[in-house]
């Protein structure tokens, strides 16, 4: 996937009904891809009007900010062993999310989902990115880094 197949999957969604929310550990090396993901397309300003949550390992801490947006879409981007090459950047379809081991996080993004459909917001998204190392370290890999440089191009 790269960023004109996602924008295209958002469709007529306006942006500033978009949030997006990265997901991982910035000490644990290409764990933080999802991360440094959501800063890229934050700081290149390619979603305009849409909002950032930089939820590292805990998203349940930012539900009531994430529901207070009153978002249309939710975006949660993460590192996910998919057995593909390291930097591989994919949608996730909602129905995998559990099978493909999204998140290695301290509860179910499921849950955090099924809170977020509670509150009334209907759509989500899934990106995962393929790691290469997630051991301790605060630099993400080469092919990680250059999936992500290549999800622009």
């Amino acid at each position: 996937m790269n960023f004109k197949e996602f924008q295209k999957k958002l469709g007529p969604i306006i942006n500033k009904k978009i949030v997006m929310v990265g997901l991982g550990n910035p000490m644990r090396r290409d764990d933080q891809s999802g991360l440094v993901l959501l800063e890229e397309i934050q700081k290149r300003k390619l979603l305009s009007g849409a909002n950032f949550v930089f939820a590292n390992t805990t998203p349940e801490n930012h539900l009531e900010k994430i529901v207070s947006l009153q978002p249309e879409i939710v975006i949660f981007v993460d590192t996910v062993k998919m057995q593909q090459s390291p930097g591989t950047i994919e949608e996730i379809l909602s129905n995998q999310v559990e099978t493909k081991g999204f998140s290695t996080h301290s509860y179910s993004i499921k849950l955090v989902e099924n809170y977020l459909r509670l509150e009334g917001i209907g759509q989500f998204m899934y990106i995962g990115i393929e790691p290469g190392d997630m051991g301790m370290g605060e630099f993400l890999t080469t092919p990680v880094k250059e999936g992500i440089e290549s999800f622009f191009n």
